[in-house]
């Protein structure tokens, strides 16, 4: 049995849920009430005293490729993340040269929304829900439901950066621009990217996670847009209680680069308990390595690669 780590009677509309099992709730419900305070201590000192051991890489073939991989679904875009295979499929859709009403920021915002959507996909069906949006940012600006840019042209967002906002107002954020960045808040997981600015229209392109991917055994393409490469959240989802944890994380790089990898607390996604890099190979490969704690409660799994760098991940494994 799965619950959410989310108290749904006060989650926010930027709130990213996680299920948890029920195994890492019984310990809550066996305490009174007024033991909440010595739990919430138990529970950090056990992210505290997280250690991360034996990091290592094997590679499993010096090939890369795109298998696996799915389709926004939009209109026969190719399945790749190599973005001029896209960019070159977006402007034989959008024919910018014939038609007068096609402007040459649409070609980039139409790689985007594809782009962003076959990863939403593939996240789906990882077992997680990804929202996406990508598209012209200005008169009418885009949300994806729980991020929104503000409609400001582009003289505005290049003098002050992109205005984000959460769709219920709650909170604001900005961007530099063009640029990209990661924004994580205790409750929120997002990636965000300005890119193209006209004279007036710019693009942008909105990542929130709404339901972790736990474990994921699925291929999920990294976010790649305008040279920048975002982010990839996943839950850390032990199968019961445990002081050791050995991880396999297997992915595919279209380059030799460093993995930069973030375990953020369940709780408060603000929280990185523990972080460090790798080395990996180009093509395929796995890395392993053991979490060893006074008890082991899950998490959530940050990973980061280089930018301008295409990579897929094939299998995030937790034992036990």
């Amino acid at each position: 049995m799965m619950r959410l780590n989310i108290d749904q009677k006060t989650a926010s509309v930027e709130t990213a849920r996680m299920r948890v099992p029920e195994w890492h709730g019984k310990a809550a419900e066996m305490l009174p009430a007024s033991a909440g305070t010595l739990l919430d201590g138990a529970s950090k000192l056990s992210e505290d005293k997280l250690r991360v051991r034996g990091v290592s890489t094997s590679q499993d073939s010096s090939t890369y490729s795109h298998s696996g991989l799915m389709a926004s679904g939009v209109h026969d875009d190719p399945i790749t993340l190599d973005p001029q295979e896209l960019n070159d499929w977006a402007r034989r859709d959008v024919p910018v040269e014939e038609e007068p009403d096609c402007a040459d920021w649409m070609v980039p915002a139409y790689e985007q929304f594809a782009h962003a959507e076959a990863r939403a996909n593939e996240y789906s069906r990882a077992g997680g829900s990804l929202l996406t949006s990508g598209g012209g940012a200005y008169m009418p600006s885009i949300n994806n439901g729980k991020l929104a840019f503000k409609s400001e042209d582009a003289d505005t967002v290049s003098d002050d950066g992109a205005t984000i906002v959460t769709t219920d107002g709650s909170k604001t954020m900005s961007l530099d621009a063009p640029g990209a960045s990661t924004f994580v808040t205790s409750e929120g997981l997002h990636w965000a990217v300005a890119n193209n600015l006209q004279d007036q229209q710019w693009v942008g392109t909105l990542f929130s996670v709404q339901e972790l991917v736990n474990n994921p055994s699925d291929p999920i393409g990294f976010p790649r847009v305008d040279g920048h490469s975002g982010p990839l959240f996943v839950g850390h989802e032990p199968s019961r209680p445990s002081i050791l944890n050995r991880v396999s994380v297997t992915s595919r790089s279209d380059t030799a680069q460093t993995l930069q990898f973030k375990l953020r607390s369940s709780l408060d996604y603000n929280r990185v308990i523990r972080s460090f890099s790798q080395d990996i190979p180009k093509g395929k490969s796995t890395t392993d390595f053991r979490l060893l704690s006074i008890g082991i409660s899950p998490m959530v799994m940050e990973i980061q690669p280089e930018d301008g760098t295409s990579v897929i991940l094939d299998d995030y494994s937790v034992f036990p």
